[in-house]
């Protein structure tokens, strides 16, 4: 899936408006490929907040992996439910777990690094919603000042200075 973008970028086209669909019935063979592939996103989503550190390292792997491609970044900085889950774990489990907080920076400053350098979107719009989302300031603060490990503090500051 990573070694091949056009693999990755399949699995993350889905140009639908809402986080949440419902709609069952017939539909034309692309319509009905995006749902699929966001179906699978939002299980992908899901399994970031796994009970099993191994699977949400595994499943974050892939979204940090992916994240080097811009248009996934974009499609990770708009979509609420990925950083809901996103911030789940860095609320709960960022100051315990290095591997989990290193890969969810990553991914974020990859993310924002895409947003500021293109030339086709709104990036007050988007850097809006993703600052409109609860706490996730205090969950990055929090493990800054906790963490003893230089990377993610780093890591941790470069993305509170780029979103002020």
């Amino acid at each position: 899936l990573i070694m091949v973008p056009t693999c990755t970028q399949k699995f993350f086209d889905w140009e639908i408006n809402k986080d949440d669909i419902t709609k069952d019935g017939n539909e034309d063979t692309e319509e009905s490929d995006k749902r699929k592939n966001f179906l699978n996103f939002r299980i992908l989503c899901k399994l970031i907040g796994s009970l099993d550190l191994k699977s949400q390292i595994a499943t974050l792997n892939i979204f940090a992996n992916s994240s080097e491609y811009e248009m996934i970044s974009m499609v990770l900085m708009q979509s609420e439910i990925f950083l809901n889950h996103l911030f789940e774990v860095l609320d709960t489990q960022g100051i315990e777990e290095e591997e989990l907080t290193t890969r969810c920076f990553y991914i974020l400053l990859n993310g924002i690094n895409a947003v500021s350098e293109s030339k086709d979107i709104d990036k007050t719009e988007i850097l809006g919603k993703f600052k409109a989302l609860n706490d996730w300031e205090d969950a990055i603060l929090k493990i800054v000042r906790a963490t003893s490990d230089e990377d993610i503090k780093e890591m941790g500051l470069e993305i509170l200075k780029a979103l002020k």
